[in-house]
């Protein structure tokens, strides 16, 4: 029995590494993405991308259709919102026999209309389906849509890499990885390089594309920033964590922090708000109850003070948390088709 993966690009996300991460656990799976991104070439020749780089075409729906007629007893694992949509188009045009996992990343917290038409998606799935919530929050907005407890698996994410971290301290590197975009609250880590300005034992970088990316290079000319230096996208992530000495993830909301997770399982300190998605596990956690700049502000000076103490405190073995991690995604599989593990 074969697995098939299929997401909407192959950018530098957080379901990206997850999919990657599945290639490399189950080799003869296989990989499809909707659409090439035109600022993140694809680097990852098991990924099959469609010649496209619009979000939508009823082209690349019949290409999904030729795909699924080519492996009719195949589990196709969808990643990310547009995934769904294509999938719920070919459901209601032609009927859909295959036994579908869909990965719920956490877009199912949208309030706008994708996050509403999303919704509507999962809904009209059949029961066949099964869906994976990366975390306790996301399975709750499932169970809210009446889909059944059992069609649904909470499995958190690990992160799936592990990289060399920082051992200096001066300059003290404060790091931002994410999507330049609202949700994201890219912003706020601006504002925060701007009231440690005057600070020249502090830098800040920050790793990312998206929307307002613009925006930020706009705010960091505007305010003569030069203790803040923008990336854009990053191919080798180990050259970026390997720069800084804590992160901030000042999301609103996330499904489940890769980017939290992967500087966790680096050894690296993270700042974060107590928002929906975010972990509160780890020694080397910082969560902050409120989108304060200035605690915020005394979180990094803590860290700094205290750094060589918080890197030796972690306990995660992450080797251990890979092979659990898979062995609870066998379950689902093997839920849906028996002695599958054997077979993928």
């Amino acid at each position: 029995m074969k697995i098939i993966h299929i997401i909407d690009n192959v950018g530098a996300g957080g379901a990206q590494v997850m999919v990657k991460a599945f290639l490399n656990h189950y080799p003869n799976a296989n990989a499809f993405a909707l659409r090439q991104l035109s600022h993140q070439p694809n680097n990852d020749n098991r990924i099959d991308v469609y010649p496209s780089k619009t979000k939508f075409s009823i082209q690349r729906v019949f290409w999904l259709k030729s795909i699924i007629n080519t492996n009719p007893t195949a589990i196709f694992h969808l990643h990310l919102i547009n995934t769904v949509y294509h999938f719920t188009l070919i459901k209601i045009l032609f009927g859909l026999k295959n036994q579908i996992v869909i990965h719920e990343h956490g877009e199912i917290h949208k309030a706008d209309f994708t996050g509403s038409l999303l919704r509507w998606c999962y809904k009209n799935f059949s029961k066949s389906t099964h869906f994976i919530a990366v975390s306790n929050d996301v399975q709750q907005e499932l169970i809210s849509l009446r889909i059944p407890i059992k069609n649904t698996s909470v499995i958190n994410n690990i992160g799936f890499n592990q990289f060399l971290s920082r051992k200096e301290t001066l300059p003290f590197v404060v790091g931002f990885c994410g999507r330049i975009e609202p949700r994201k609250n890219w912003k706020f880590f601006a504002e925060l390089a701007l009231k440690l300005k005057d600070k020249n034992d502090f830098h800040f970088l920050m790793a990312g594309s998206g929307p307002e990316e613009k925006k930020l290079i706009d705010f960091i000319k505007d305010h003569g920033l030069k203790n803040l230096k923008f990336l854009g996208y990053q191919i080798n992530m180990q050259d970026f964590y390997g720069t800084i000495n804590c992160m901030i993830i000042p999301s609103f909301w996330e499904g489940s922090s890769l980017v939290q997770q992967e500087a966790l399982n680096s050894n690296i300190p993270v700042i974060s708000f107590s928002g929906k998605g975010m972990s509160t596990d780890s020694k080397l956690n910082f969560i902050m109850n409120q989108n304060s700049l200035e605690e915020c502000k005394e979180a990094i000076y803590k860290i700094q003070e205290n750094y060589n103490q918080l890197i030796i405190t972690t306990n995660s073995d992450f080797n251990l948390e890979l092979e659990t991690y898979f062995e609870n995604i066998d379950e689902v599989y093997q839920k849906l088709i028996p002695n599958l593990h054997s077979n993928v």
